[in-house]
């Protein structure tokens, strides 16, 4: 293993994946870090990509997103520098306890719209939104791993390969599945906010299948997943409406970010009268999975 990158000395593997590998690292101040290498090696196309993810992540300031505290290249390879947070993902909560209760569930997609809706602001979107991607600390939900981060404006034609497949199997949008790239938008995310919902109150992704290649022909074939309201009838509808709308098809029959906020907000007011909504810095993640100190997770994306 390398050492150092940059001036940053590599003391432990966290994670790996598809994605790359993150370390923990000691910072140039003294500081802890965790950095995360991205995997090469790197060909014209893949570093214009990478670049890509480092300008994107530099952009994005915002409670709900975990910051970017320095990116760059060392002998051909690209990293990233993050805090390195005390928390578990959203992921190891859901195996841990099955569900989530309905207005946690809403909270936390709440924060992660207010994420993205700062992410889109400047012009990014995440692509690969499931609760692997989503740290749950004491001060609230956020999000890690742009790594299929995409700037709009950037052309789809000249930074991905065409047909290939960008995202989580399960928690794909129908655009991602069939490879139409030039559909993929903010509405995309919104598909993923839908499907982080839905793991959340069913705890199971909105498609399964033995293999990968037998949920894509469900996504092509336009097989609708599992309504939310056959797997958990004790839901408010209005809930399970909402989510399954995030969750539409066709983009444009989902709701747009601003409305989705909009409706997360009333049905979060709305909620058994008198009793207090969850906020952040309350420790009403404590449960998240104390003491297991993570960033690793945005390795596996």
């Amino acid at each position: 293993m390398t050492q150092h990158v940059g001036p940053y000395r590599l003391q432990q593997s966290l994670a790996k994946g598809g994605g790359g590998e993150v370390y923990r690292a000691l910072g140039p101040g003294g500081h802890i870090v965790a950095l995360k290498v991205l995997r090469g090696p790197f060909n014209e196309r893949r570093r214009r990509r990478a670049e890509v993810e480092l300008r994107a992540q530099r952009r994005l300031e915002h409670p709900a997103i975990l910051p970017v505290l320095d990116c760059g290249w060392h002998d051909q390879i690209a990293y990233l520098v993050f805090p390195l947070v005390e928390g578990g993902s959203l992921q190891d909560r859901l195996k841990r306890e099955g569900t989530l209760p309905t207005a946690t569930a809403l909270e936390v997609v709440r924060q992660l719209a207010d994420g993205l809706a700062h992410a889109h602001a400047q012009g990014v979107l995440h692509r690969d939104l499931k609760p692997d991607n989503v740290l749950l600390t004491e001060a609230g939900a956020r999000l890690i791993d742009f790594g299929l981060a995409q700037e709009l404006e950037a052309s789809y034609s000249r930074l991905t390969t065409s047909g290939t497949y960008l995202g989580t199997p399960g928690f794909w949008a129908p655009e991602q599945a069939q490879g139409e790239l030039e559909r993929i938008g903010p509405w995309t995310d919104v598909y993923g906010l839908g499907a982080t919902l839905y793991a959340c109150l069913s705890s199971r992704a909105p498609y399964v299948a033995d293999t990968v290649g037998v949920m894509l022909s469900m996504l092509v074939q336009r097989a609708p997943p599992d309504p939310l309201g056959l797997l958990r009838p004790d839901l408010d509808p209005r809930v399970v409406g909402l989510c399954m709308r995030c969750l539409a098809f066709d983009p444009e029959q989902r709701p747009s970010l601003p409305a989705l906020i909009q409706e997360l907000d009333a049905l979060l007011q709305g909620r058994e009268q008198g009793a207090p909504r969850p906020r952040r810095g309350l420790g009403w993640f404590a449960g998240a999975a104390a003491g297991c100190a993570v960033l690793a997770l945005g390795a596996a994306g």
